[in-house]
């Protein structure tokens, strides 16, 4: 054996041996964060016996894919539209709407750097509005829209899927790989990589540097782009949506709903729809508020709302739908009310295996009211 190929192995046995300690520690952490860390209170919602639904009709020509909600009402269409809403629960009335563009293959420079106003030439598969921030995203990029400048940026990807915003940072799922964004100069901050398989969605934990994410390979991931660690959950199906109901569990949705605790591998609790046609059965969205007791899941013909006991969920309202997919779900505490605001449609939001006569709507309720959360309740 010559002394270079010996130099070689050496260098990669000292490779290995970094890579190995690197592990190590970073167990060590996750498992000193996991054994102080102190467990999250879930605060109840005293729901409310009869719920009015509010319905109003997307006005575009294919199904609404997403929805967010703030001080308005954010939504995104199949057919690149981008609708606002005036959030009032005696009438909701669309104040603007961007038209979908036809897409231009012609020139890439006119195709890729479309602004917000001008809505996008492919389906809007994110919309999020953070302080003064509003984002809308599609295969290709997803733009930045400053709300107090009316100025707009635009950052680019391959095969964007998902999309979370906290403050000034963004996580932005690129096919298998999450891209940390500082929103302000459109800086890459991090890469966290670790999914094999496409993310589906992305939530981050309140005021935190954590995140959870989950993807067709079957798994459910709690990262922290600060400390560059991640920890794994497996379940038994892809993954098309997540949700956290507070820093120690996780909601994800597929074949079934899985409950994660995040100090356990597996899911603690299972729940399952059927339906003699597979994709009628899967869970495509799910919804909740960080701190409290309920979570809201959508899936083809009705909504399901849950309640948090113990490490089960147990059903407490079905509401039946119009032959539609849910797609898009969002809550949040608004006048100390838990107020969700639902997207639907005829067909799924990320393809077209199945497709029905249901019209597309925007549906906004109050499940109950809450007691408001203090600064620095656990």
């Amino acid at each position: 054996m010559n002394s270079e190929e010996e130099r070689r192995r050496q260098i990669a046995r000292d490779n290995l041996r970094i890579l190995e300690e690197q592990k190590l520690n970073v167990k060590k952490t996750l498992q000193a964060e996991l054994d102080t860390m102190q467990i999250q209170k879930l605060q109840n919602v005293t729901f409310n016996q009869d719920i009015k639904l509010l319905q109003k009709k997307v006005q575009a020509r294919l199904s609404p894919t997403c929805v967010s909600l703030e001080n308005n009402i954010t939504v995104g269409t199949k057919d690149g539209s981008v609708i606002k809403f005036d959030l009032n629960l005696n009438k909701l009335s669309q104040i603007v709407s961007f038209q979908g563009l036809p897409e231009k293959t012609t020139n890439q420079r006119q195709r890729y750097a479309s602004p917000f106003q001008k809505g996008h030439s492919k389906p809007v598969y994110s919309v999020s509005q953070q302080q003064k921030y509003n984002l809308s995203m599609q295969k290709e990029y997803f733009n930045v829209r400053d709300a107090d400048t009316t100025s707009s940026a635009t950052v680019f990807g391959v095969n964007l899927t998902a999309l979370s915003v906290q403050a000034n940072i963004a996580a932005v799922a690129d096919d298998k790989t999450i891209q940390i964004v500082q929103l302000a100069d459109q800086v890459v901050l991090h890469s966290m990589i670790g999914h094999v398989d496409t993310v589906t969605q992305i939530q981050f934990l309140q005021n935190s540097t954590q995140f959870i994410s989950c993807s067709t390979d079957s798994t459910l991931r709690l990262f922290d782009y600060d400390q560059q660690s991640q920890l794994i959950y497996t379940v038994d199906s892809p993954l098309e949506c997540c949700a956290c109901l507070s820093t120690d569990y996780f909601v994800g949705g597929g074949e079934q709903l899985y409950l994660i605790s995040r100090k356990k591998r597996t899911p603690v609790f299972t729940y399952s729809f059927e339906s003699d046609i597979y994709c009628r059965k899967l869970i495509t969205a799910v919804g909740a508020v960080q701190g409290y007791n309920c979570l809201v899941v959508g899936l083809f013909n009705k909504l399901v709302i849950f309640k948090m006991n113990g490490e089960q969920l147990i059903v407490h309202k079905e509401i039946p739908l119009q032959n539609q997919f849910v797609n898009g779900i969002d809550c949040k505490i608004i006048n100390n009310k838990f107020t969700v605001a639902v997207v639907l449609g005829g067909e799924r939001k990320f393809d077209r295996l199945d497709k029905t006569d249901g019209k597309s709507e925007l549906l906004v309720f109050e499940i109950g009211d809450v007691q408001k959360q203090g600064r620095f309740r656990m």
